[in-house]
C-alpha cells in the first residue's frame, strides 16, 4: 500500500521513525520521493529541480545506518541474469484475446523475461510494460512504458522463451496479451524471471 504524503517533515520522519529505504523514481518533468520497508510505502512528490535538492539536503542528515538511499534511473533496459521467477496463469477463449498481468510487487527489480507454456503454433503474443494505476512513473495511469512484443507468433514448442532485460518498479505491469487462434479455449501459463529484487 502506498500512503501520498503532502509535506517533506513528514516524510523524513516517516523515514527515521520506520527505518525506510528510500529512492528516486523520475516521473514527469519531476521526482517521486519513495520511502519503504517492503509493507509500506510513502510517497511524496517532487515537482522540480528545486524540490529534490531540498528533498536531497533534508535526507542527507539522517544517519546513514537509518537509511538506505538510493536514487533510481529513469525506466531502461538494463542486463544481469541472476534467475528469481513468479508464475501466472489465464485463459484465453477460442478466437478470442486474454490479458495475463503481473503487477510488480517489489520495489525495484530486474526483468529477464517470460517463458509461455501450453501455447499453440500461430497464435500470437503482445508483451508491454505499463504504468501504474495512478500514473506514477510517467504521470498517466496505465501509460504503456514499452513493448517488447508486437504480434509475436508462438512457435511449434510447447514453452518458447522471450528474452527481455529491464529494471522494473513497485506497481508496473507486466501485462501478456495472447491471442487464441484455434477452435477451443486453452490455459496459458506465463513464468516471470524476476531477481535482484528490493
Amino acid at each position: 500500500m502506498i500512503f501520498q504524503l503532502e509535506e517533506l517533515t513528514d516524510f523524513k520522519n516517516k523515514v527515521e521513525k520506520l527505518k525506510l529505504i528510500v529512492t528516486t523514481v523520475p516521473q514527469g518533468d519531476g521526482w517521486l520521493g519513495l520511502a519503504t520497508n517492503g509493507a509500506l510505502t510513502f510517497s511524496l512528490a517532487l515537482p522540480n529541480q528545486t524540490a529534490l535538492d531540498m528533498f536531497n539536503a533534508e535526507l542527507d542528515n539522517i544517519d546513514e545506518e537509518l537509511v538506505q538511499k538510493t536514487v533510481v534511473e529513469p525506466f531502461a533496459s538494463k542486463g544481469d541474469n541472476h534467475f528469481r521467477g513468479t508464475g501466472v496463469e489465464g485463459v484465453a477463449p477460442y478466437g478470442g484475446v486474454a490479458d495475463i498481468d503481473l503487477e510488480v510487487a517489489y520495489n525495484v527489480c530486474r526483468y529477464n523475461g517470460i517463458e509461455i507454456l501450453n501455447g499453440d503454433y500461430g497464435d500470437e503474443v503482445v508483451l508491454r510494460i505499463l504504468d501504474d494505476a495512478n500514473g506514477t512513473y510517467s504521470g498517466t495511469p496505465n501509460q504503456v512504458l514499452d513493448v517488447f512484443g508486437i504480434n509475436w507468433k508462438m512457435k511449434k514448442e510447447l514453452i518458447q522463451i522471450l528474452p527481455y532485460e529491464a529494471t522494473l518498479y513497485k506497481g508496473m505491469v507486466i501485462c501478456v496479451q495472447y491471442k487464441n487462434n484455434t477452435n477451443a479455449d486453452k490455459t496459458i501459463y506465463v513464468n516471470h524471471y524476476l531477481h535482484e529484487v528490493l
